[in-house]
């Protein structure tokens, strides 16, 4: 004969894990934010780019940047003006698509043209290799963002989110040097460390990701060797070399109160602000330490100067039209 007692479990002191951690969702879950709420009143289509809007907003990336180079005087051979295409596209589309997700297609559309607007006034200042270093730099942090901060959106597969993060960090490598290897891994680290995911880390085990990391890193080791070649990279053409410089001292300060208050206004507290924040901060103050070229931080922070300028925009614009709609009805 068996007894079945029913008898209630211990009570215990450890706190209920949250429904994500139970389902063992590895991202972070977007908090409650009263400043994305009017957002909220254009439905689930304004978090996702259309395909007009992808197409146009990729045709002008690959057309502008080669284009104004020719326009300003400047010869380009065919292989650096698709260097050039493709580093513009590589910038512009991704931020896009992840600002949209966060902060609606408006927001999106004009943080992806602001970007551009940028890559194009830098790609006439600096050489067309250096500019798709950078960009292939950013196209990593884009490609970590968009795989790790995308709970507006179905979630990309990570094993290949994963071998696109270091494929672009190889192509980065393979043209500058380790020294973009330090800001790629400063705004990621900084990022899983704002949102509070230590699950995060995952993402970085790749095996066929590093294996494709350490091969370029031994392959351009070998050909600078053979070669006696030692490329610099020194973007705009900085004299101050790794020493530091005002400018990105002002940088790291502008940094700083923009974050100040987007954390005041709520910005900061999503998923996005947390990686704008790591974006906009760690860059800047590896080049004041004199660690990275102040030249590297600058082109590297373009597309988080052009998220912030694109919600900025599209909320002042949103409150002037409220503004005047009360007006009215005044």
């Amino acid at each position: 004969m068996v007894l079945d007692l029913d008898i209630p479990a211990p009570p215990t002191s450890e706190p209920a894990r949250p429904t994500a951690w139970k389902t063992g969702r590895t991202r972070p879950q977007e908090p409650a934010v009263p400043v994305y709420r009017h957002f909220l009143t254009g439905g689930p289509g304004q978090f996702r780019l259309t395909g007009p809007s992808t197409a146009g907003l990729a045709a002008v990336s690959l057309m502008n940047a080669p284009l104004v180079r020719l326009l300003t005087g400047h010869v380009v051979s065919p292989v650096a003006a698709i260097a050039l295409a493709i580093s513009a596209a590589a910038v512009s589309l991704p931020l896009a698509a992840l600002v949209t997700r966060w902060a609606g297609r408006a927001s999106g559309l004009l943080a992806g043209y602001v970007a551009l607007l940028g890559w194009v006034a830098f790609s006439c200042c600096t050489l067309p290799d250096q500019m798709f270093a950078s960009g292939a730099a950013i196209a990593a942090i884009l490609v970590f963002a968009l795989a790790e901060l995308s709970d507006r959106a179905a979630t990309s597969p990570r094993a290949l989110a994963s071998v696109a993060f270091y494929f672009s960090a190889s192509v980065a490598w393979s043209l500058a040097g380790p020294v973009l290897i330090l800001p790629i891994a400063a705004v990621c680290l900084g990022t899983l460390l704002g949102t509070e995911n230590s699950r995060g880390i995952r993402f970085f085990v790749s095996r066929a990701g590093l294996g494709i990391l350490i091969a370029t890193a031994a392959t351009r080791a070998i050909a600078s060797a053979a070669a006696d070649f030692q490329p610099s990279f020194l973007g705009l053409g900085s004299t101050s070399g790794h020493s530091p410089s005002w400018l990105a001292a002002a940088c790291l300060a502008t940094g700083a109160i923009v974050t100040f208050v987007s954390l005041k206004s709520g910005h900061g507290a999503s998923g996005l602000g947390r990686l704008l924040i790591s974006w906009l901060l760690s860059p800047a103050l590896l080049a004041t330490l004199g660690i990275i070229p102040t030249a590297t931080a600058l082109a590297v922070t373009t597309p988080a100067w052009a998220a912030v300028t694109g919600i900025a925009l599209t909320d002042l614009r949103r409150r002037f039209r409220a503004r005047r709609a009360s007006c009215r009805l005044a």
